[in-house]
């Protein structure tokens, strides 16, 4: 399933054009009434400024920080977005509205306390049994410094 459709134009771009360093913060479990840290860059692409109509989170567990403003062409802004936790795991979005014609709202998606590894971070070690094709057990950490891809199936 696909989970979005990016366009990308060739050569110079007339208006202004917004783009985003990474469209998901996935923030690492945190106690209740703790906080953590994630931010992205937002780039103008374009060749006029990038306007900043809105912008906001879909879920009050999420806090911008510094919001984003308008950007000349070429510009970069850092926006740094917290996560003070408060259930066991929350998601929403960080929403942009501007002036990109092709592209008025962009999102990020952010998503808290998520259960398991972040994109980046060390895979823990585990131990899986085969279940085809052999017999014994596979280890990670028999396997560091090579790429390793699991396939998940379900028989029935």
């Amino acid at each position: 399933e696909w989970a979005s459709v990016q366009v990308f134009e060739f050569g110079e771009i007339a208006g202004s054009d917004i783009d985003l360093s990474t469209w998901e913060l996935n923030y690492p479990y945190v106690e209740n009434g703790d906080s953590y840290s994630l931010s992205l860059d937002i780039i103008n692409n374009g060749n006029e400024t990038l306007t900043t109509i809105d912008n906001y989170t879909t879920n009050s567990d999420f806090t911008v920080i510094n919001p984003l403003i308008n950007l000349v062409p070429g510009e970069i802004q850092t926006v740094e977005i917290i996560y003070n936790a408060s259930n066991n795991n929350a998601s929403g979005s960080y929403r942009i509205f501007s002036n990109d014609s092709d592209e008025p709202e962009i999102i990020c998606e952010t998503n808290g306390n998520i259960d398991g590894a972040n994109i980046g971070e060390p895979a823990s070690d585990f131990n899986l049994n085969y279940v085809a094709n052999g017999s014994g057990s596979f280890k990670l950490s028999d396997h560091l410094s090579e790429i390793i891809v699991l396939a998940f199936f379900a028989p029935n």
